[in-house]
C-alpha cells in the first residue's frame, strides 16, 4: 500500500511519521485495549514487542499523540482504512481462515467511543465546523446549553447514549442455516454441501459450490484426490464415538474402516492430527478443539463409485453418501479409452522451420467429465505473446470426436523464433475437497522463419 500511502503526503516540507506506522499503532490500541493515544505511546516507549510491530527500533523517540488527530483525517479521507482491511483479507494467510459457513454469536455489542463533541441539537442538519474548516471532532462550547437525550444526538452514533449505555438494542443478522437438532450427520462430502451431491450417482447436483468459499460448480462435477466428511458441531453431539465405513460399489468390495489420520485446527489457530482408535472409532468433534467440524477423509483413486457411511455407537448406521471418484485425465491418446484423451498434430510437413502465416493442425480434447480446452502459443523472445487468433469449429466446452478436430491458428504478428503451440484440456473433478478442475497440457515446438 505504500502507492496509495504516497498520495497522501506531499514531497516538500518536513519528513513526516509513516502511515504504515500510525496503522500498526492503532491495530495495537485495538488488540490490547489501550484506551488513549496518550497511553499508547506511554506503552510504546517502553514496550519493545510494541516497537518491533510498529517499526520503531530501540533508540527511536516516539511521536506526539497528537499525532494522531491531525492525521486521522487525512487517513480517512483517503479511504485507507476499508483498503487496508482489503490487503489483510487478501493475504494468503488469512484466506485460509475465512469461511461462509454459518455461525452464531452469543454476545452484547456495546456502542462506545462516542465523542462528546459530537452532540449536537437535532434540529441543527449540519456539525459545526472546527479548526481548519474540519468538522470532525470540533472543539464544542456548551456553557449555557442543557443537554438532553430527547434534544440531542451524536453525529458519529446517532444511537448512542452518554454514561448509561444504547437507545436501541442490537440486532445481529445471522445467514439462514439448519439449527443444532442433536443428528448426527455429513455435512461436507468431499469439499461440497452433503445435501448438493446426488445420493445416488455421487456427481454434484446443479447449483452445488464449494463450502469453504463458494465458488460455484458446474452441473455433474466427480471427486479426485483427497475426500474430506465433515459433521455439524453441535454441542449435544460432542464426545459421541462414530466411525466412517467405505466400499467401493463398482467392483463390490467389502467395507472397511477409515483408520488414516487427519488434520485438524483448534479455536486458537493450533494444528494437530487426530488419529482414530481400534476400529475406526472417534469422538464427536467440539468447535473447542476442531473448528471445521471434520470428521475424516480419505483417498480412494480410481475412476470408481463408492459409498460412505457414518455409523455412530449405539444407533448404527445413521447417513450414507456416495462419491464418484475421477481421477483420470490424460495428456496422450490411450488405446482402448475413447473417453480419456488428449492430442495435437500440427501440419508442418516435416519442415524445420515454417512461415509466418496460419498454421493448420488437429487436436484431441476428451473426458469423461470434460470441461473445457484450450489452445495458445507460449515462448518466444519476448516475455507476451503477440494475439494469435484461433478458428476452429467448436467451442471451448464442446470436446473433441475421437477422431479430433481441425482448427487454424494465425502467427502472422510473430517474430521469427521458435514458440510452442500449446493443447490444454480441462474436467470438472473437484480436486482434493478444495477446488475444481485439473488441467493437461499437450506441447508442440514449431520454428518461424
Amino acid at each position: 500500500m505504500s502507492r496509495e500511502f504516497g498520495r497522501l503526503y506531499s514531497r516538500d516540507g518536513r519528513p513526516s511519521i509513516p502511515p504504515e506506522r500510525l496503522l500498526r499503532a492503532l491495530l495495537l490500541q485495538a488488540f490490547y485495549t489501550v484506551r488513549s493515544e496518550r497511553q499508547l505511546m506511554e506503552q510504546l516507549d517502553y514496550n519493545l514487542l510494541f516497537r518491533w510491530f510498529v517499526g520503531l527500533s530501540m533508540d527511536d523517540a516516539v511521536w506526539n499523540p497528537t499525532v494522531f488527530c491531525k492525521n486521522r483525517d487525512r487517513l480517512l479521507d483517503g479511504d485507507i482504512a476499508a483498503k487496508f482491511f482489503v490487503a489483510v483479507l487478501n493475504l494468503p494467510q488469512v484466506r485460509g481462515l475465512l469461511s461462509n459457513e454459518h455461525f452464531s454469536v452469543d454476545g452484547t455489542l456495546i456502542e462506545a467511543w462516542a465523542s462528546m463533541k459530537s452532540f449536537v441539537p437535532k434540529d441543527r442538519d449540519d456539525p459545526p465546523a472546527g479548526k481548519g474548516g474540519s468538522s470532525r471532532n470540533a472543539e464544542r462550547d456548551f456553557h449555557g446549553e442543557k443537554r438532553k437525550n430527547a434534544t440531542h444526538s451524536s453525529t458519529t452514533d446517532p444511537d448512542a447514549v452518554p454514561h448509561w449505555g444504547n437507545r436501541l438494542d442490537v440486532h445481529v443478522q445471522l445467514s439462514p442455516g439448519r439449527p443444532y437438532d442433536g443428528t448426527a450427520r455429513f455435512t461436507i462430502v468431499g469439499g461440497v454441501a452433503a445435501a448438493s451431491v446426488d445420493v445416488g450417482t455421487g456427481l454434484t447436483l446443479p447449483g452445488a459450490a464449494i463450502a469453504e468459499n463458494g465458488n460455484p460448480l458446474p452441473d455433474d462435477c466427480p471427486f479426485a484426490g483427497v475426500v474430506t466428511l465433515h459433521g455439524p458441531l453441535d454441542p449435544s453431539l460432542a464426545g459421541q464415538l462414530y466411525r466412517i465405513r467405505v466400499r467401493n460399489l463398482t467392483t463390490g468390495g467389502p467395507v472397511s474402516d477409515l483408520t488414516d489420520a487427519f488434520y485438524v485446527v483448534n479455536w486458537l489457530g493450533v494444528g494437530s492430527w487426530a488419529t482414530p482408535g481400534a476400529g475406526g472409532w472417534t469422538p464427536w468433534p467440539s468447535w473447542v478443539g476442531n473448528t471445521t467440524g471434520k470428521l475424516g477423509h480419505f483417498t480412494p483413486g480410481g475412476d470408481d463409485l463408492w459409498e460412505v457411511q457414518l455409523e455412530v455407537l449405539g444407533l448404527g448406521v445413521v447417513d450414507v453418501r456416495r462419491v464418484q471418484m475421477d481421477n483420470t485425465l490424460n495428456a496422450s491418446i490411450v488405446i482402448g479409452d475413447p473417453d480419456d484423451g488428449a492430442d495435437l498434430q500440427l501440419s508442418t510437413l516435416g519442415a524445420c522451420r515454417i512461415p509466418r502465416g496460419w498454421l493448420n493442425g488437429t487436436f484431441v480434447a476428451r473426458d469423461k467429465h470434460f470441461w473445457s480446452w484450450s489452445i495458445g502459443v507460449i515462448g518466444g523472445p519476448t516475455s507476451s505473446v503477440p494475439p494469435t487468433p484461433l478458428v476452429v469449429g467448436i467451442g471451448a466446452t464442446t470436446q473433441t470426436p475421437v477422431s479430433g478436430e481441425a482448427f487454424s491458428i494465425n502467427l502472422s504478428a510473430l517474430q521469427p523464433c521458435g514458440y510452442v503451440v500449446q493443447l490444454g484440456v480441462t474436467d470438472r473433478a473437484v480436486v482434493s475437497s478444495a477446488w475444481v478442475g485439473r488441467t493437461v497440457y499437450v506441447n508442440r515446438g514449431v520454428c518461424l522463419e
